[in-house]
């Protein structure tokens, strides 16, 4: 069993960035899987065009499709998600996070942005039929500090939450057919049903 993660900045070192691999490290301590895609690393006539006979653009659907969940992360830009991350999302197919989780996280100029960001995703998880799609975690770009290396550090309030997002998201991995609670509860029910 495994996760996926979308990140939907086209920089390698960003604000959004920096909150996906913030729950990427945490994930790594509990040692759950994750295989991670950017869209800075696609072919962008692949994503455009929507080919689906690319070679990473089906590693990725394979991924997705097998994934316990997602985690996606997006900058705001004018009142909006990433618009590559949009292209990403939109070649999984209707119906394809049946059975998932998702965690939400973007940046942003104000808290104001964090609606537009909700508004933007939320018809598109339950399009998909996403089991669980958690609130976004907005954190404004006030909350974070650039180092001179360039990276972001994100401030204790934002970690926090953070923190909370990600117990809730690994509890929504029950609900997937291969996590292993999910089986017994299933071999639970098989065995009340021949019960009767």
């Amino acid at each position: 069993m495994h996760i996926v993660a979308l990140l939907g900045s086209p920089n390698v070192k960003s604000r959004s960035s920096a909150l996906a691999e913030y729950l990427l490290g945490e994930l790594a301590k509990r040692d759950v899987e994750v295989r991670t895609y950017s869209v800075e690393s696609f072919d962008a006539n692949s994503l455009l065009r929507a080919d689906f006979k690319s070679d990473q653009v089906q590693a990725y659907l394979k991924d997705a499709a097998g994934a316990a969940g997602l985690i996606v992360s997006t900058p705001v830009y004018k009142a909006s998600i990433s618009g590559v991350l949009k292209t990403l999302l939109d070649l999984i197919p209707e119906g394809g996070l049946q059975h998932k989780s998702v965690l939400p996280v973007a940046s942003g100029g104000s808290p104001a942005h964090m609606l537009a960001v909700d508004h933007a995703l939320q018809p598109i998880f339950i399009n998909l039929k996403a089991e669980k799609a958690l609130p976004v975690v907005f954190s404004p770009d006030s909350h974070f500090e650039k180092t001179e290396t360039g990276d972001y550090l994100i401030g204790e309030e934002i970690l926090q939450r953070l923190d909370v997002a990600l117990d809730r998201f690994i509890d929504g991995f029950e609900s997937h057919p291969d996590h292993p609670v999910s089986r017994d509860r299933t071999h639970s029910r098989l065995g009340e049903t021949l019960a009767v």
